[in-house]
Formats: structure tokens, sequence, C-alpha cells
């Protein structure tokens, strides 16, 4: 199999390398992984899986916590119309890519009456379609969705 990192990749780590070791821990573990078998696997410092990781218990620290606020970011709702029938439940927070890549999160109300937030929103969820097109191009069942989706600008 060739493995490739999908966007910019880990730094200099060969993507070839850690898939192979994660294919290889697959087979090691009766055909399935978590997350835990290959962080240990990781802890020695020749697998290739190593230099994927923040090995400073610190920075390690920090990093996990701004990825806790990312998720809570993410999983906060607003609930609209929550005693009718069908209510409407829509992203609090909505996160805005700039230019050089970074990105921060504003409302999604900001968001949505921003015409430049609007449409960088827009290209965003333009691009998620897309990956999961491509992420779950094998389901034939879905040919009318991958067909509407690459009709996309």
């Amino acid at each position: 199999m060739i493995y490739k990192w999908k966007m910019h990749g880990l730094g200099n780590v060969k993507a070839q390398a850690v898939g192979n070791e994660i294919e290889f821990l697959i087979k090691q573990n009766g055909g399935t992984i978590i997350p835990s078998t290959i962080v240990k696997a990781a802890q020695n410092n020749v697998s290739p899986l190593h230099p994927c990781f923040e090995w400073d218990d610190r920075k390690a620290a920090i990093a996990y916590r701004e990825e806790q606020a990312q998720y809570i970011l993410r999983q906060i709702v607003i609930v609209e119309n929550e005693d009718s029938d069908d209510p409407v439940i829509v992203r609090a927070f909505a996160h805005i890519t700039t230019d050089d890549n970074e990105g921060y999160y504003t409302t999604i109300k900001h968001a949505t009456e921003e015409p430049e937030l609007y449409e960088n929103i827009l290209e965003q969820a333009i691009a998620e379609l897309k990956a999961a097109k491509e992420k779950y191009k094998t389901l034939d069942k879905l040919k009318d969705v991958w067909d509407a989706i690459s009709k996309l600008p």
C-alpha cells in the first residue's frame, strides 16, 4: 500500500513509514487498533511513529488542553424553537480560516452577518463536502450525492 499525508503532514516524518507501522500494529492486534496502542508503540525512540508526538509532558498538556477547548467550541450549539416539533440546532461558534492558515472562532451570528466571514464559512463547507465525497466515494448508494457535490464551485 502507498501512504501519503492528506495535507501538510507531520514535518519530515515519512507517511509511508508511519502507514506501514500502523498496518503492522493492526496485524499484531488481530485486525484492529486504538489510539493508545499507537501511542504505546511510539514511545520507543526508534519507532517511525515516535517523531509524530510531543514527548515533553508540559508542552503536550498545554496542546491537549487547547484541543479540549477546540472540542468545546465545536460541540456547543444554539437551539432555536426548542419547544416546536422541528427545533433548529446550529453550531454556536464558527471557525474562520485566515490567509496564513491559522484561524480563530467567532459567533455563528457574527460570521453569517459579515459577507467576508460568510464566504469563508461557505468555502470551508464546500471543502468539507468534497473531503467527505473523497472519503466515502466507494459507497455507491451515495452516487447522487457525490454527483451533486462535484457540481459545486
